[in-house]
């Protein structure tokens, strides 16, 4: 009888660390991956993307991150913690499948290629 309560305590407490480590998951894997700029603007008005040049950005598992330009290319890092997105020490937002920057008048968009 002893045994059985101990088994039942045993599964209790494997599913309630299932359920935390479920729980800790966040968008971090789904951002994983090779980020095109798709839409910007200035002040609010919508500027043509190919007038702004093209930019990338490959997020990569390691937190490393390959930004390349119509200039070149240049590593640094990534970071995701509680809904927060921080590149090269930039803050952005990652929401409905998108990531994007709304920095002093400049907005960026990026989509998942």
């Amino acid at each position: 009888m002893k045994m059985m309560f101990f088994k039942r305590i045993a599964v209790i407490l494997l599913c309630v660390l299932c359920v935390i480590q479920l729980s800790g998951c966040d968008d971090k894997g789904a951002l994983v991956g090779t980020w095109e700029l798709t839409g910007a603007a200035v002040d609010g008005e919508s500027v043509n993307v190919d007038d702004v040049g093209f930019i990338e950005m490959q997020l990569n598992s390691d937190g490393t991150v390959t930004l390349t330009t119509s200039d070149g290319t240049a590593q640094s890092t990534w970071s995701y913690d509680s809904g927060k997105l921080v590149v090269d020490g930039v803050n952005y937002t990652f929401d409905d499948g998108f990531i994007t920057m709304n920095n002093s008048g400049m907005y960026l968009k990026f989509e998942k290629r």
